[in-house]
């Protein structure tokens, strides 16, 4: 898919899409809203007057009005917002120019992913996320690719290779690190290049006290991933991944990195999972304008300014 120069919020697919999000939250807002109402009348805190199953022939009932809002609003708010990547930890992918210039920072394009789980955010995919060292907060996001989801196995020690390819497609030499896994994101093809068991296990950097031997084979908890830069010359304490703070939750995530744009000129899609840009393609077709992430910034600018 070229990359868009202005988007097209009325083509066909971004409809379509919008209006599958839609379906799917209106039907999540109201199983929600309905174990919350059986559990208020559980409760007792209903009466009988309050009680909205006996108004349920005359009205819509409000757990079905708070879905049909929740709805509508899904439909017409976009998925996507802009953040900023700085540092070489994602390179050769993101933000190259730092080679270049150290202070440099790339915009980035995040689609959010409200309810974060192995079948919508697979490995291969760049993602934001919530540090796990630290609060959850918008200064506490991270940019990583996941190199393995829950249920798989990794080999302590056992090999080395490159980081995995990033914005332009660019991809690395297959090594040892991980044990399973096959094709482009293949758990063989997406892995640090020191090997993976030192940290967080039993390397002198890692938070946890496990004692875990070269050759030891171990298994993504449930609920988690593991997360890798992508840069093939940095490990830690250079640079901070799985190899530091360990697995990392699904619910840290904040959502996947579709699109990144170094300049009006130097721009276009992340490459993810080919499952997810598959997915992710009506995003960037309906909502990224590249030419207004830089007039953003550039009113940002004048904003710090005027307050300075």
């Amino acid at each position: 898919m070229p990359p868009p120069t202005k988007p097209n919020p009325n083509s066909f697919r971004y409809l379509i899409f919008k209006t599958n999000v839609s379906i799917e939250t209106f039907f999540r807002t109201l199983v929600s809203a309905r174990r919350s109402e059986q559990y208020h009348r559980d409760e007792g805190i209903y009466t009988r007057d309050d009680d909205i199953s006996s108004n349920a022939s005359r009205k819509p009932t409000p757990s079905f009005q708070s879905a049909f809002a929740a709805a509508r609003e899904a439909f017409y708010k976009p998925v996507s917002s802009t953040m900023y990547i700085a540092g070489p930890a994602m390179q050769p992918g993101l933000n190259r120019g730092h080679s270049r210039n150290h202070e440099s920072m790339e915009r980035l394009v995040v689609r959010s992913i409200p309810f974060p789980t192995p079948v919508n955010v697979l490995v291969g995919d760049v993602v934001a996320f919530y540090n796990p060292l630290a609060r959850r907060d918008e200064h506490n996001i991270m940019i990583r690719r996941i190199a393995a989801a829950e249920g798989q196995e990794m080999e302590v020690g056992g090999g080395s290779g490159g980081g995995a390819g990033g914005e332009t497609g660019s991809s690395s030499s297959p090594g040892g690190g991980f044990k399973g896994g096959s094709g482009p994101f293949g758990l063989g093809r997406i892995q640090p290049k020191s090997p993976v068991g030192l940290p967080p296990f039993g390397g002198k950097h890692s938070p946890f006290a496990a004692e875990e031997s070269e050759g030891s084979v171990v298994k993504i908890p449930e609920g988690h991933c593991w997360v890798l830069a992508d840069n093939p010359d940095l490990g830690p304490p250079d640079v901070i991944d799985s190899r530091t703070f360990g697995y990392v939750p699904y619910r840290n995530v904040v959502g996947r990195v579709v699109y990144a744009a170094a300049s009006t000129a130097d721009h276009g899609p992340v490459q993810n999972n080919p499952e997810s840009m598959n997915l992710d393609e009506p995003i960037i077709e309906g909502e990224i304008d590249v030419e207004k992430l830089f007039v953003d910034e550039e009113e940002e600018e004048e904003e710090e300014e005027e307050e300075e």
